[in-house]
């Protein structure tokens, strides 16, 4: 029988029938071991990795469900799938693909020559430098024109008259009767656009909407201007409406109440800075000698809280006969 010398045991190990096993690595071996039958329940690891474990729920609470778009903390990862936008309107509808082409209307496709309205597609450099002109027409109507090259003409008309030709006092010639125009322009700044002869205030709206263009008035002291802006083929069409809206207009009770209610939200909504314009051009023309007569530039602009109670569909007509041209 041989026997080996006894070595110093550095590394733990054991000597077991001749056969040296190495302790540390046994144990080892066996905590795992023993560790992989335990519920991992209690164990904590310092960052969460995806394992195929089942979630814990208890049994009276009802298993949650979510939808592709949410992903709480759940245990496994998400699906991630990708599809491209030709896949999906194949599958929709396999045909259409295929077989759908697209036409463009006679009245919108680009032929060979330039339509009549469209400026000529030039050089910068061989345009002519935009210049006003002025023409006067056989009734006495002034006209300025520019051309600005733009697919969007704006037609506007002035008119000379204004807040300042108001009276606190004014006969209707055709019905003899005595109303107030104090406050009249703004009423009839609001009112543009609205009904007249031929055209209700939605359908005038619907026709702006489809010309491709928007209308404002606006009024002065001394002027009143309409103005549409539309794009440049539709021009005649809505010169037309412009005039329609000037010359003759509904104005009928009902729009006229609406727009003392939008006068009156104005007036308490005002800022500061035009309340105080107003001050210094009333104070500026204020009565002469000690009357009480305001002079025409002193008169307000914007309608007062005084004057609004006495405007009516009359005080309009009034206003408009006393500078009615039949032309």
């Amino acid at each position: 029988i041989a026997c080996t010398p006894p070595q110093p045991n550095t590394n733990n190990n054991a000597i077991v029938g001749g056969t040296m096993m190495n302790a540390a690595s046994t144990a080892a071996r066996a905590a795992r071991l023993y560790s992989s039958r335990r519920p991992l329940n209690n164990i904590r690891t310092p960052s969460r990795s995806f394992a195929a474990v089942p979630a814990q729920t208890s049994p009276s609470e009802p298993a949650q469900k979510f939808s592709e778009n949410e992903f709480p903390d759940r245990q496994e990862p998400p699906v991630i799938t990708r599809t491209n936008s030709a896949d999906l309107t194949s599958a929709a509808n396999p045909t259409s693909a295929k077989t759908t082409q697209y036409t463009i209307s006679s009245t919108r496709c680009i032929g060979p020559e330039r339509p009549a309205h469209i400026p000529p597609n030039v050089p910068l450099e061989s345009l002519e430098i935009p210049d006003t002109k002025f023409t006067t027409l056989s009734n006495g109507v002034r006209v300025g024109s520019i051309e600005t090259y733009s697919q969007v003409s704006t037609l506007g008309v002035l008119i000379d008259f204004g807040s300042r030709h108001e009276l606190d006092q004014c006969t209707i010639p055709s019905t003899n009767t005595t109303v107030s125009t104090a406050g009249v322009n703004h009423l009839m700044e609001l009112l543009a656009f609205q009904s007249t002869n031929n055209h209700s205030g939605a359908e005038i709206r619907n026709i702006m909407e489809n010309l491709g263009g928007q209308s404002f008035a606006t009024s002065s002291r001394e002027q009143m201007m309409y103005c549409v802006d539309v794009l440049r083929p539709n021009v005649n069409k809505a010169f037309d409406l412009l005039g329609e809206t000037i010359k003759c207009p509904m104005i009928a009770d009902i729009e006229v109440e609406e727009m003392k209610q939008v006068i009156e939200f104005q007036s308490m909504d005002m800022m500061p800075q035009m309340l105080l314009g107003e001050g210094l051009q009333m104070a500026a023309y204020g009565p002469l000698d000690g009357g009480k007569a305001l002079q025409q530039l002193g008169r307000p602009h914007f309608c007062t809280a005084e004057a609004l109670p006495n405007l009516s569909a009359q005080s309009v007509h009034a206003f408009r006969e006393q500078h009615r041209s039949e032309e």
